[in-house]
């Protein structure tokens, strides 16, 4: 009787996959987050790290820095939070 070789699985290259980002979001309402969470996150970072650029917060927290900008505001008329000008 003739025995075959075993088959060897060659790996397949990898297909181009293309990697979409999620569109950005125009208002909070379109990432499912409530403000009162982004707030929270927004007070951690700080209390965490200290002063921060809008910037530094945009990077730390990953949302677009208009969304940020909102309740950076709310935070302010409320208080909890000194903004700092520029300069």
């Amino acid at each position: 009787m003739h025995e075959e070789a075993p088959a060897t699985m060659t790996p397949t290259p990898p297909q181009a996959q293309e990697q979409v980002a999620p569109p950005v979001p125009k208002e909070l309402a379109d990432t499912g987050l409530s403000s009162a969470l982004v707030q929270d996150l927004i007070l951690k970072a700080l209390y965490d790290v200290g002063a921060r650029t809008g910037d530094e917060l945009r990077q730390l927290i990953k949302l677009p820095f208009h969304l940020l900008d909102e309740q950076l505001t709310d935070l302010q008329q409320r208080r909890l939070i000194e903004v700092r000008g520029a300069g």
